[in-house]
């Protein structure tokens, strides 16, 4: 699925740049969301591994915004399956500035798994998504999100992160 083309990509991004690069905290996502670009989008296939190894180095909305505008310029409408992908893209680099390693759906919640847990912020953001956002302390500490049947989870979820990179950056 999508973590294996991200691993693998990753290797190839490193290799192009010619050996070793710092090694990021890896985050996993795994969401029950079609992320991928179709064929028939992109018949290529080396068009299409040169456009995932883009995805992959999605770092900031606007990367994210610059490749999805290059795609529609040069292949037409993005298919919901790439806009998925290059969300998720973004998703994995918000939860990595985070501290996230782990991001996985259990049917209609997402649980976000924290290598480091900063209580104050985490309590400012849980406070603005009442009954949908909670921390959970157990022998891990992770968040637990309620998804909303009318909602885009990946969207908001980025918005949480980016919430909580603002609010980090105020906090140092």
């Amino acid at each position: 699925g999508y973590e294996l083309y991200i691993k693998l990509l990753n290797e190839a991004v490193v290799e192009e740049k010619g050996g070793k690069v710092e090694q990021k905290p890896e985050c996993t996502v795994t969401l029950d969301f079609n992320a991928y670009i179709p064929e028939n989008y992109i018949s290529y296939p080396a068009q299409r591994m040169s456009i995932y190894k883009r995805i992959a180095m999605i770092e900031t909305r606007d990367d994210m915004n610059d490749i999805g505008d290059e795609m529609t310029d040069r292949y037409g409408d993005i298919p919901p399956s790439v806009e998925n992908l290059l969300s998720i893209a973004l998703l994995r680099a918000n939860a990595m500035k985070c501290g996230i390693n782990l991001i996985k759906q259990n049917g209609s919640e997402i649980q976000i798994h924290l290598t480091k847990f900063d209580f104050d912020i985490w309590s400012e953001i849980e406070a603005v998504f009442p009954g949908r956002l909670k921390m959970v302390m157990s022998s891990s500490q992770y968040l637990r999100y309620k998804i909303r049947k009318d909602e885009n989870p990946i969207r908001t979820i980025n918005k949480i992160f980016e919430k909580y990179v603002e609010l980090s950056r105020k906090n140092v």
